[in-house]
């Protein structure tokens, strides 16, 4: 039952997953300033993508957040973790938060437990894709998933104002608020574009829909129609890159990086590049792009409509039709014969774009007017607790 009028500063309880934490780290400080949080991460077997258990403990530490941070011992979809979360949110249940913030799918069986645990009324669940891109069986499963929790709790929270169109229209009557993707920061570069060469950066998770393989064949055709001299950085993790490096015929072309990149080196793969390449074929939203924002670095983008809120085509970005190989080629040969005056105009309206609509001081106060939000929706009211976001 929610608490009401009892003077005290609400009860915030969230539950992150691994993967999802470039997205509290960046606003939870401020929001456990202003709300009482009691923070739960959990990692799924063998699982070790973004922040890494000690750096979570250390942020966890240095801002004063109450956290628990646990691995699950079997795989994410074993039956053996119903009891486990179950378990895991006892002490949260006991808490009796005033809202319970979900920024993790925990496919299958975190949403039942969820659910069991607080009800859905003063549940609000962050959805970061409300369409899954991939399609194989794994990739179904989760969409069945996802249509599960759309259908089963009514408030939720969108990264963008286009995903929120899409979570409405999947989810009619529910409600849906927005707060942007934060900034992302990994820490300051050292290192600066090369001179002799225009370079182009791939960065991220590596998918199907996240068009590699275009990549691979617009560059090479690109390479045989531009003068200069150009390099293609692909940095991220698959366990299929075979089938991608089978496209490839000119090694020289390529930088080839296939792993779990480390936060650490994030910041200098940035800021030694001069684009991002997203040839994706479907997207929501993209953190690397939200990484590109913060350093400066403008993007060549297909032209979906999930970028459109974190770009201005022909500004901060240039853009081509999905799946077209030959505006894609041609996109990078004028990337590769830039001046050097244009290219900075691209770089000054990228920082200038960043600034204006995603300043962390901007996102912070938004997270904050989401939980209010969220908290009345949910059937709190205290007002004399209240601080005005």
């Amino acid at each position: 039952m929610t608490r009401q009028n009892s003077g005290e500063t609400p009860r915030i309880a969230v539950v992150s997953q691994n993967c999802f934490t470039q997205c509290d780290l960046p606003v939870l400080s401020h929001l456990a300033e202003r709300f009482q949080v009691k923070w739960i991460i959990f990692f799924p077997r063998d699982d070790n993508h973004g922040y890494s258990e000690s750096e979570l403990r250390e942020y966890a530490k240095s801002n004063g957040v109450d956290l628990t941070i646990v691995r699950l011992s079997e795989r994410l979809r074993s039956l053996a973790n119903i009891p486990f979360f179950w378990k895991l949110l006892a002490p949260l249940r006991k808490w009796n938060p005033d809202l319970v913030y979900v920024n993790a799918t925990g496919h299958p069986w975190l949403g039942p437990t969820i659910l069991g645990s607080f009800g859905r009324r003063k549940v609000l669940w962050a959805i970061h894709d409300a369409v899954e891109h991939g399609s194989n069986g794994v990739y179904r499963l989760y969409a069945l998933y996802k249509v599960l929790l759309l259908t089963t709790f009514r408030l939720f929270h969108a990264l963008s104002e286009n995903q929120a169109q899409l979570i409405r229209k999947r989810a009619p009557g529910s409600t849906v608020l927005v707060a942007p993707h934060p900034p992302l920061n990994s820490g300051e570069t050292r290192q600066s574009p090369p001179i002799d060469r225009t370079r182009f950066l791939f960065f991220g998770i590596i998918e199907p829909y996240k068009g590699v393989d275009l990549l691979i064949e617009a560059a090479q055709l690109a390479a045989e129609r531009c003068d200069r001299r150009m390099e293609f950085v692909i940095a991220g993790f698959t366990e299929e890159w075979e089938r991608y490096a089978d496209l490839i015929r000119r090694e020289d072309l390529f930088r080839i990086d296939i792993r779990s990149i480390p936060n650490k080196e994030i910041p200098d793969l940035f800021g030694s590049s001069h684009w991002l390449l997203l040839p994706y074929r479907h997207v929501t939203q993209s953190g690397p792009l939200a990484l590109a924002l913060h350093y400066g670095l403008p993007s060549i983008t297909t032209d979906l409509p999930g970028f459109t809120d974190f770009l201005e085509a022909g500004s901060t970005a240039i853009q081509f039709p999905v799946d077209d190989v030959e505006e894609f080629s041609k996109i990078l040969v004028r990337a590769g014969r830039m001046e050097a005056g244009e290219y900075r105009d691209f770089r000054r309206n990228t920082e200038e774009f960043a600034r204006k609509h995603l300043s962390m001081e901007d996102t912070r106060r938004r997270y904050e007017r989401l939980w209010w939000d969220a908290l009345a929706n949910a059937g709190y009211h205290n007002s004399s607790s209240r601080t005005s976001p």
